[in-house]
């Protein structure tokens, strides 16, 4: 782990429980414009936790409103979405420093 360094590579991410759709969390690293495919939690004062490579773990206070999932208000997917085979849908979110904070703290691919 070279690229971001072990205390800044989160391994394991508190996931929005109306997100959870796979067993992963992914980050779309595309920065124009920033979108959301999986989100995090936020059910702890609009905070969310991680925990790093190293070791250590952060609670991260959001920013931007838009990092706040809501859940769905009809139809079959009223609560967490099964973990098989269904993959979410990236949502637009431009601009979104919270995106781009994990996009800092998020596995690239090696060059």
């Amino acid at each position: 782990m070279t690229d971001p360094s072990p205390a800044n590579l989160w391994v394991i991410v508190d996931e929005d429980q109306y997100s959870i759709r796979a067993p992963c969390f992914n980050v779309d690293m595309n920065t124009n414009p920033t979108t959301m495919v999986n989100w995090p939690a936020t059910y702890h004062n609009f905070s969310g936790t991680f925990a790093f490579a190293d070791g250590h773990a952060e609670i991260h206070k959001w920013l931007d409103g838009r990092t706040k999932n809501s859940p769905p208000k009809t139809g079959p997917n009223t609560g967490p979405a099964p973990a098989s085979g269904v993959t979410a849908t990236p949502q637009g979110s431009p601009n979104n420093p919270d995106i781009t904070w994990m996009q800092q703290r998020t596995s690239a691919l090696f060059q």
